[in-house]
């Protein structure tokens, strides 16, 4: 395996780490004493992240010729 395909290992799971984060503070009850514009740019941001994430995965799959996530 190649240095920058590990580093994309490191990144998903990094990435997938902040989006758990993320989303458990969007479905908390702390996430509704945000500023209302705020808590739109976080359920943009986790979204984003979301798809990034998917796009890691597919990158990964291709090289690893298993779906990211069959291995969860």
């Amino acid at each position: 395996m190649h240095q920058y395909q590990l580093q994309m290992l490191v990144e998903k799971k990094a990435l997938d780490e902040k989006l758990a984060k993320l989303n458990a503070f969007i479905d908390g009850p702390d996430f509704w004493q945000v500023p209302e514009g705020e808590r739109r740019r976080m359920i943009n941001q986790s979204e984003i992240m979301r798809q990034y994430s998917e796009v890691l995965g597919a990158r990964i799959e291709a090289f690893v010729g298993v779906s990211v996530a069959d291995r969860k």
